[in-house]
């Protein structure tokens, strides 16, 4: 995978707003279009001209704020580059839903001849104590020097090391202290001192695996239009609060045993959930099931099976509704048939 040649890299940066692209005004951080530009100038001034920077900026918010619309003008983008014209992609964004974008992209880009990586910021760049400077050079120091291709997301771990994930398995970051956790436990690898040292966890992909060569999934850019409903698991939940009217599909992310309640109180019991969405036409997932054979299921396991829930396997909540996002929103192949497939390595080997 390896590209020869003492030249700089020519990188894409594509900036779509989050706290790398804010600054503060008085007590209020917002997003701010020259913020974005000074992430490239703190670099040289501390880094230098290492590699050769494409900026544009298609989006322009805080991460919270993403819908379908913005996700159709984010695809839309990503279908417009001719990604061989670079060394490498580096996508900026907001951190409250970089692994929903995160997958999206690496579902949409599975095919990409280079590496994207997208990185985000915990603290405005004006802060000397965010991290995003050191994520971006992260990305940097992949593109020029893992010789791989794929999505990956960069981004400092609890150990104030710098990790590097695969997109399609980054986990939401944890409210307390806003660091994110790979889905399976094991980061793909980390950036130390420029060069990439792979995390050699049995759950990871070998780095030859990334280097076969891919086929698009799509022709062209799914448009978001149909809504997809995540119900996850709680004590209590009222199912009978949720409405299923509009929606082609809905993901039950289940307790860790791939359970959820299935007898007593009619609101509380997912059961009767499910057939209004069958009556409905509504089709059911659930995730994350761990095993494929029928023996050795809790019985609350078995009964989501027998109501005729549809099993993903051992998938992460943010890779499992994007790709429902992504399946129902698009033309080009069957939903169900598109949810068997493993796009970007986001489905992990049974345990």
């Amino acid at each position: 995978c390896k590209k020869d040649g003492l030249q700089m890299k020519k990188i894409l940066v594509v900036f779509t707003g989050g706290t790398i692209g804010s600054r503060t005004q008085g007590r209020i951080i917002n997003v701010d279009r020259q913020q974005s530009h000074a992430l490239l100038t703190q670099y040289v001034q501390k880094y230098g001209e290492t590699a050769n920077f494409l900026p544009v900026q298609p989006l322009q918010l805080l991460s919270e704020n993403i819908t379908y619309s913005t996700w159709n003008t984010l695809c839309a983008y990503l279908f417009s580059i001719d990604l061989q014209a670079f060394d490498g992609v580096i996508i900026t964004h907001g951190s409250d839903t970089l692994s929903y974008t995160a997958a999206l992209v690496s579902f949409l880009l599975r095919h990409t001849p280079v590496p994207v990586i997208l990185t985000a910021a915990d603290r405005p760049l004006e802060d000397e104590k965010s991290n995003g400077l050191e994520n971006f050079k992260a990305a940097v120091d992949f593109i020029t020097n893992a010789g791989l291709k794929g999505v990956f997301v960069s981004y400092r771990d609890k150990q104030e090391k710098q990790a590097m994930y695969l997109a399609s398995r980054l986990c939401q970051a944890d409210p307390y202290l806003d660091v994110f956790t790979p889905f399976g436990g094991a980061p793909f690898g980390y950036i130390e001192h420029g060069a990439f040292v792979l995390d050699k966890n049995p759950c990871n992909p070998k780095p030859e695996e990334l280097c076969v060569r891919q086929k698009p999934v799509f022709m062209q850019p799914p448009v978001f239009t149909t809504p997809v409903l995540m119900v996850q698991s709680y004590p209590n939940i009222q199912y009978d609060l949720f409405s299923v009217q509009n929606a082609k599909a809905v993901l039950l992310y289940l307790y860790h045993s791939a359970t959820a309640c299935t007898q007593g109180e009619e609101a509380t019991c997912v059961l009767p959930f499910i057939e209004r969405c069958h009556r409905q036409k509504t089709v059911v997932y659930g995730a994350s099931f761990k095993r494929r054979q029928a023996s050795g299921l809790y019985a609350t396991e078995h009964a989501l099976l027998q109501a005729g829930v549809v099993p993903l396997f051992n998938i992460s909540p943010e890779a499992a509704y994007t790709k429902l996002c992504i399946a129902y929103n698009q033309n080009e192949t069957e939903p169900g048939r598109l949810m068997d497939q493993t796009l970007f390595f986001e489905t992990l080997p049974e345990r």
